[in-house]
């Protein structure tokens, strides 16, 4: 079985996201397009790469999380920034 499709924003939406204390974990979500809730969270998955290269290497870490209203998106953490890389069909 194949996963839903993850519809890609190019470039991803900056996100503004807020915490609960004291486990730090996202509850609520800010963009250009949409904001709401996050009523349901998988993750954390971490991934790298070219660590082997020191000017190229690259670290993010991604969630998944369905927001109260509807939606399936995919989080992307890349150092402190925050975005919306997808969305689920």
């Amino acid at each position: 079985p194949h996963g839903l499709p993850l519809r890609r924003f190019r470039p991803p939406l900056p996100a503004t996201l807020e915490f609960a204390a004291p486990t730090r974990q996202p509850v609520y979500v800010h963009t250009d397009r949409f904001h709401g809730a996050i009523t349901d969270l998988r993750g954390p998955w971490r991934s790298s790469g070219d660590w082997w290269q020191g000017d190229r290497a690259w670290q993010r870490i991604e969630y998944d999380i369905a927001i109260a209203g509807g939606g399936l998106y995919r989080l992307l953490r890349v150092g402190e920034a925050w975005f919306i890389e997808g969305e689920y069909d």
